[in-house]
């Protein structure tokens, strides 16, 4: 149920601020003096200075300024820093018709990067475009595990995967999560073995420096090894650093027979008593070995464990320093672990799930620059290029990126959505400007990773609902929710859908048509609903007509369905839903419209759909689409769909909507990334709260034209 009954009574007192409404009455450097010339709460940003202080001071009224007027903390908009200024003149039977207060600044403003504020900040300025290219070179093979273990890799096997023949072995070198592994080479038999725990390694031949090596590993000995950090004084790399009362952890492979255990570490420490360091070793909680060292030098601890001590599948060595020897610093480094079994013991030799050439495409390369950046995964770049090429063509400068080459590239091989994010912060902040303003992604997002193609982040809401946000990927300029670049996404599981998406917004955008003077209204069964719609076409220009469809109490739902489907075929440019709603229809209680009637849709004109309801917008789920994603995903439907993926309030509602119809009737605006961001940043502006930045989801092309 949509939580809209706390703010009833707000419904449409946070109306659009005219710019007659705020007047600019004195700004420089170091002060801007705004006046407020209304009795409605009003708001907008306001921008501030990157550091130092900034407060409000409250002029012509004799009241604490805290009761009339809230100014936020700095938040960075498109590297803009800005304040979320909030004037609240009615404050019980107290009303103040006109405010005027001052707001100081500690440091002054650069001249350069002050803006123009008449009733905020001018979005399409500040979201602009603008004309440049890459290449790369690095070469690696990617090597997929499956299982923790010995795995052994074949001369020939990496040549027939995209090695050169002719390498150098002494130069191999074999990384995981950015550290080098350890290796044996046998040279005679022509293979290479490396003890994996992780999923994904990379392998690097042209290095022009000897590897990193380890004398053997056989069916008797396992060597583990990282050099995570190097000593301040000692010359060589060492695993980790542990001080006294520190308890770490590391994963060990099962053995079958008895094995003796070797810990190797190096003494940092050498304040007094003597011996000053104390190691405790313990194998799946049970304690194996118990030791006492001194000074600065290489020591190796040796246990020898019966087969009973290891479980079948993962086993555990904990390593603690209890910190009693009495001196006042107790700090070693872990070098490395062995495993030596007897002969009875067999470790089984593993291949590699797949190992493929992989050549970088530099994303990190500041040479690189974007307006318009679509991410998508490796299977559906080739449906997505005629798209790009368009973009190309109406002067964007694009960039296709695949998510396996961003995980890639930015988190060592392994699936994350925060590689998504890493890699548009870096795009924002170090491509050559302008800065990207385009995200555009292709592909389906699901509450599991693994059955994700582009994946979506995920937040825990105050309704304890995992909840999809789009929005966190944007918001790169500052720690806050305002998002820096306009994003949008479509689904798809498989390249002929995302073609067949793709195509349809080619052939809108090369459509001559022109978008029908007409717009739907529906609302759900109740007077609050109708009066929010009623509004809205109040806001419509002469020429523009309405369909509206309002569900009543006590009728079926039946033929007012069917009068939103044959509106719709007939022709409308926007349609707006308000009401009650969950993911796959409008109308819990009627069941007005829903993702099964979709398909009885035959309209040519696209329209542009708003679904300002609770989470018809939920595009995680792992057994359906959302209702907005049905709409985009019919070959007819909606060419953009705009809707929430948590509950929302009917008085964001409000704002959101009337921002919009104010963008595309008023303003003439007609991008969709831009229509829809600019009214969740101004709706922001005049109290809602940050939770519509993160839910409200754009499904469609960012950069998409609604027709005129």
């Amino acid at each position: 149920m949509c939580k809209y009954i706390i703010y009833i009574g707000l419904l449409f007192a946070t109306t659009i601020v005219q710019a007659n409404d705020i007047k600019i009455i004195n700004s420089n450097a170091k002060q801007l003096i705004v006046e407020f010339n209304s009795c409605v709460s009003s708001g907008l940003l306001v921008q501030v200075p990157s550091t130092g202080e900034f407060w409000a001071e409250l002029l012509d009224v004799n009241k604490p300024i805290k009761e009339f007027v809230e100014l936020g903390v700095r938040e960075i908009l498109r590297d803009i820093p800005v304040s979320r200024l909030r004037v609240l003149p009615c404050q019980g039977n107290y009303k103040i018709q006109k405010i005027r207060l001052k707001i100081h600044f500690e440091n002054p403003l650069p001249k350069s990067r002050i803006k123009t504020f008449s009733s905020g900040i001018n979005y399409r300025d500040i979201f602009k475009t603008t004309p440049r290219n890459l290449k790369n070179n690095h070469q690696a093979l990617r090597i997929e595990t499956t299982e923790t273990g010995i795995y052994r890799l074949y001369y020939q096997q990496l040549v027939n995967a995209g090695m050169p023949a002719a390498i150098i072995p002494e130069n191999l070198q074999l990384f995981n999560q950015g550290k080098q592994v350890a290796v044996t080479i046998n040279l005679p038999e022509q293979y290479l073995e490396f003890y994996a725990e992780s999923k994904v390694y990379w392998l690097y031949w042209n290095t022009n420096s000897l590897g990193k090596r380890i004398s053997s590993i056989d069916s008797k000995a396992i060597h583990i090894e990282q050099d995570n950090i190097w000593g301040r004084h000692e010359s060589k790399g060492f695993w980790q650093r542990l001080n006294a009362l520190d308890v770490k952890n590391y994963n060990i492979p099962s053995q079958n027979s008895a094995t003796t255990i070797k810990v190797a570490f190096y003494g940092y420490t050498t304040a007094a008593p003597h011996p000053n360091h104390h190691t405790l070793i313990y194998l799946n909680d049970n304690l194996i070995g118990d030791a006492r060292w001194d000074g600065r030098t290489e020591y190796i601890q040796e246990m020898l464990v019966p087969a009973s001590r290891f479980n079948k599948d993962s086993n555990i060595l904990t390593i603690k320093l209890p910190g009693d020897t009495g001196a006042i610093v107790d700090s070693i480094f872990l070098d490395w672990i062995e495993l030596h079994g007897q002969d009875s013991i067999t470790n089984k030799i593993h291949s590699p799930k797949n190992i493929s050439v992989w050549q970088s495409p530099e994303l990190k390369n500041p040479n690189n620059g974007a307006d318009y950046i679509l991410i998508t995964a490796k299977e559906f770049l080739p449906a997505v290029e005629p798209l790009a090429k368009l973009r190309s063509q109406q002067g964007l400068r694009v960039k296709t990126v695949s998510v396996e080459d961003i995980y890639n590239e930015f988190n060592h091989g392994l699936a994350d959505s925060a590689a998504i994010k890493e890699f548009l912060a870096y795009a924002y902040k170090n491509w050559a400007k302008p800065a990207p303003t385009y995200v555009f992604l292709v592909g389906d997002a699901k509450i599991n990773l693994e059955d994700s193609k582009v994946p979506t982040h995920l937040y825990t809401s105050a309704e304890n609902i995992i909840t999809p946000d789009d929005n966190w990927y944007v918001s790169v300029a500052g720690n806050d929710n305002l998002p820096d670049m306009l994003i949008g996404r479509i689904p798809g599981n498989n390249s002929e859908m995302v073609k067949k998406i793709i195509h349809k917004i080619i052939c809108f955008e090369n459509s001559t048509n022109e978008a029908p003077d007409k717009v739907l209204l529906v609302a759900d069964n109740e007077t609050q609903f109708h009066d929010f719609n009623e509004r809205l076409f109040q806001m419509l220009p002469k020429q523009y007509e309405a369909d509206k469809i309002y569900l009543q109490p006590n009728l079926e739902a039946t033929q007012a369905n069917q009068d939103i489907i044959a509106s719709i075929n007939n022709g409308v440019m926007i349609s707006n839903y308000i009401g009650h709603g969950t993911i796959d229809k409008w109308s819990i209680d009627k069941g007005l419209f829903k993702s099964s009637d979709v398909e009885k849709l035959n309209n040519e004109q696209l329209i542009f759909a708003l679904m300002l309801t609770c989470i018809n917008g939920y595009f995680i789920s792992s057994y359906a689409y959302s209702l907005a994603e049905e709409m985009v995903i019919s070959k007819t439907g909606a060419i953009g769909v705009f809707a929430a993926s948590n509950f929302t309030y009917l008085w964001e509602n409000a704002i959101l909507a009337k921002y919009i119809f104010d963008s595309v009737f008023n303003q003439g605006n007609r991008r969709l990334g831009l229509i829809t961001t600019e009214a969740k940043i101004k709706a922001y502006e005049q109290g809602a709260s940050a939770e519509v930045l993160r839910m409200f989801t754009l499904f469609g092309d960012p950069a998409l034209r609604l027709k005129n």
